[in-house]
């Protein structure tokens, strides 16, 4: 009589070692599968974050210019501008011209030329405590009578056609045409209706109270502008992303904001304020601000100005986060209508 064989309870080492082997593969690609989806899930979250940001950006910007008359500030200089070190910057008139920033003078000629200041001096016309040569450029030597813009403007060139080698800064794609322009483009300077009582009284028999709210308190003095700050600089290198899609790893940014001030025209002392309007995610190329940003063969200003229309464009370039723990840099944009159109 045969016996049955006899049925093995339990596994073996082997067995037992292959299991819990497969087990723990089984379990580490759950892991990195579960950190992926998990970090998967922090960019799109960080990503949704900053749209928003921006998206708020836009909405504040749009608020600031509600019922705003935009300026180009500009003017010519009163005296003589010596090359190297200067203390003063005298203009025939500083309308229009925040109480510090950026001038280019002579723009567009081989004297061209950046000064920071970090002064205004309303009474005597004079912008004060200059660097010269800003922004990697050179100390030049400019005549009384020479050209004075301030840097924050891109205003769109009247002759489209063909304009001169030397009037303008650049071309920007726009809908409708490829527009020619003169300035830098990373600011605007604008006047609102203003009521020096607080309330709404903005009509005179004359016209309309222009002004700002300055420190709190609203003035026929008053100017405002929205400019690029920078915060800090970042490298293509160091991020391992061709931000502006040259084809190279060579390129260095300012990281920055947009940021809204207002000062008193008439009295300097007066206090001026400043507010950031987004935290630092805009780029701007270092010391070309401006610049061609997505390499489709135009420039970018942040904003483009056309006086005769009151169409004022602002297109930004915003890092927003990361996919697949590469930085992503999105293009966003809205047009204004200035119904107020331009003054000085």
């Amino acid at each position: 009589m045969h016996r049955l064989p006899q049925r093995r309870a339990g596994f073996t080492l082997v067995e037992l070692a292959i299991s819990m082997a497969l087990v723990a593969s089984i379990m580490a690609f759950m892991t990195v599968h579960l950190h992926r989806e998990a970090r998967g899930l922090r960019e799109m979250q960080s990503m949704s974050h900053s749209e928003r940001v921006v998206n708020d950006l836009l909405t504040k910007i749009e608020a600031h210019l509600d019922f705003a008359q935009g300026t180009i500030p500009m003017a010519t200089l009163a005296s003589p501008l010596p090359g190297g070190e200067s203390f003063v910057v005298d203009l025939d008139q500083s309308g229009g011209f925040p109480d510090q920033g950026l001038i280019r003078v002579n723009p567009g000629n081989a004297s061209d030329e950046r000064v920071r200041y970090l002064d205004l001096d309303p009474t005597a016309e004079a912008l004060l405590q200059l660097e010269r040569g800003a922004q990697g450029g050179t100390t030049r030597t400019h005549a009384a009578g020479s050209l004075v813009l301030w840097n924050g403007s891109a205003a769109v060139l009247e002759e489209q056609l063909a304009p001169p080698a030397g009037t303008f800064d650049g071309q920007s794609r726009e809908m409708l045409a490829d527009l020619f322009y003169r300035g830098d483009g990373t600011g605007f300077s604008y006047r609102v209706p203003t009521d020096p009582g607080g309330g709404t009284d903005f009509l005179t028999p004359t016209g309309v109270r222009w002004g700002a709210t300055v420190g709190g308190r609203p003035t026929e003095d008053g100017r405002a502008c929205l400019y690029f700050q920078p915060v800090a600089q970042i490298t293509e290198q160091a991020r391992n992303v061709d931000f502006n899609r040259d084809g190279d790893m060579l390129d260095t940014f300012d990281l920055g904001q947009i940021r809204h001030r207002a000062w008193d025209a008439v009295d300097g002392d007066n206090a001026s304020s400043d507010t950031a309007l987004s935290p630092p995610i805009i780029l701007q190329e270092v010391n070309a601000w401006g610049a061609d940003l997505d390499n489709d063969g135009f420039q970018d200003p942040i904003f483009l100005w056309t006086a005769a229309s009151g169409r004022l464009r602002v297109r930004l370039f915003a890092l927003v986060g990361s996919v697949n723990q590469r930085e992503v840099v999105k293009r966003y944009e809205t047009v204004l209508h200035l119904r107020n159109g331009a003054s000085l």
